[in-house]
């Protein structure tokens, strides 16, 4: 359901060593909070993309699992909600035929991390290193200053430097869905669409962090400790 995105890197289960890739929730689980059926373990993966001509003869792995991904503005779960907007719609349509009401639902939950993981159908697959960057040393914490790269789908490397820690931020998770996303961090602009999920690194190859969202004006990542705990992974 989601056409093009990145494969971040290759981690490996804490429990079982098995090797497993590593992307965003939106980019595997298709912004899935795990209640809302939009996304279900062991949905196929493609490589390439469907944006990129992939087709079903195209699957490289299975959705493993994933980090829900909460709403602070979202659609309706609520029967009535959707009845009460769909009489609305019904009037407005009588008196205002240019007009269409939404209901829209609110809530108080915040994101860490749009993270997911997916199983390959053959570990031969995947090599155990970023494209055109190497393989990966460990972890590093950010901070400011640092100086970061990442290997994309779309821009492939680039590089930027962090600006901002700790940050609290809402970001659009596609048409009215909003999500508020907590200690992030923020660096300079370094990514296009279809570049999410990829691993941000140091320069000297240790593991930042997941990027997730951006703009021309800045780049939003995740912790890559959160990541790694929230999904019970190692590099």
């Amino acid at each position: 359901k989601i056409s093009a995105g990145t494969f971040g890197a290759v981690v490996k289960d804490k429990d079982t060593g098995q090797p497993l890739i590593l992307s965003n929730n939106h980019v595997l689980a298709n912004i899935s909070d795990g209640t809302d059926e939009r996304s279900k373990i062991g949905d196929p993966i493609l490589q390439p993309g469907r944006y990129d001509g992939g087709t079903d003869k195209d699957v490289i792995a299975h959705l493993e699992r994933f980090v829900p991904l909460y709403k602070h503005i979202g659609l309706p779960s609520c029967q009535i909600a959707s009845w009460f907007a769909a009489c609305c719609n019904m009037v407005l349509g009588f008196l205002k035929p240019q007009y269409q009401l939404s209901i829209l639902r609110k809530t108080e939950k915040a994101n860490a991390v749009d993270a997911a993981l997916a199983k390959p159908l053959n570990p031969d697959f995947i090599a155990n290193e970023v494209f055109e960057l190497g393989p990966v040393k460990g972890v590093k914490p950010a901070e400011p200053g640092m100086l970061i790269k990442k290997s994309g789908r779309t821009t492939g490397i680039t590089q930027s430097k962090i600006k901002v820690m700790d940050a609290t931020l809402k970001i659009s998770l596609g048409g009215s869905e909003i999500g508020v996303f907590e200690d992030q961090v923020v660096a300079g602009p370094m990514s296009e669409p279809g570049d999410s999920g990829s691993l941000i690194l140091s320069e000297d190859n240790y593991a930042v962090g997941l990027l997730f969202a951006g703009s021309n004006k800045a780049t939003v990542i995740n912790r890559i400790e959160t990541v790694l705990d929230r999904l019970n992974i190692t590099f």
